[in-house]
């Protein structure tokens, strides 16, 4: 239940977002939904894909106090502020990833430990209360500007 009340809540802040140059407002720490796949176009997050990252393997870092930190917060229902789900109408696993570590120059820095021995990073450009743009690897994703899209998807 706490899960579709999330999803509820996430397709809430993105729908009603009326001026798209005022981002998307967070009502709790910035967040990203993000498909992987492979060259051949196979889910790298489904369960049933022996090729697909294990999610008991996955881990996130984030900058807390000027140093790479591992997050886990017990009290909380993700608390390794991530997890996989299933996105019933586009037929995709993504993995949504919370982001909680300061705030430097106006960029939260969030990155993702595979257990395969990569690592990806995502930034997080925010203005006063909104998410306004999503870097993956560098590499602009989402920009509240050009509207480009609120899921990601990246080809591993």
């Amino acid at each position: 239940m706490k899960k579709i009340i999330i999803l509820f809540l996430t397709i809430f802040i993105y729908s009603s977002c009326e001026k798209p140059e005022a981002g998307f407002a967070l009502s709790g720490p910035p967040l990203v939904d993000i498909a992987f796949c492979n060259q051949e176009g196979l889910d790298l997050l489904d369960p049933n894909n022996a090729l697909s990252f294990k999610e008991s393997e996955i881990d996130i870092y984030t900058i807390i106090d000027g140093e790479k930190t591992q997050v886990y917060e017990a009290n909380l229902d993700y608390p390794e502020h991530f997890y996989v789900y299933y996105h019933d109408d586009i037929g995709k696993y993504f993995l949504r990833i919370f982001s909680v570590g300061d705030i430097i120059d106006g960029i939260s820095t969030t990155y993702i430990n595979f257990g395969d021995g990569t690592e990806d990073r995502i930034d997080f450009a925010i203005a006063g209360s909104s998410v306004i743009k999503v870097w993956y690897n560098e590499v602009l994703m989402w920009d509240v500007s050009n509207a480009m899209a609120e899921r990601i998807e990246i080809i591993k």
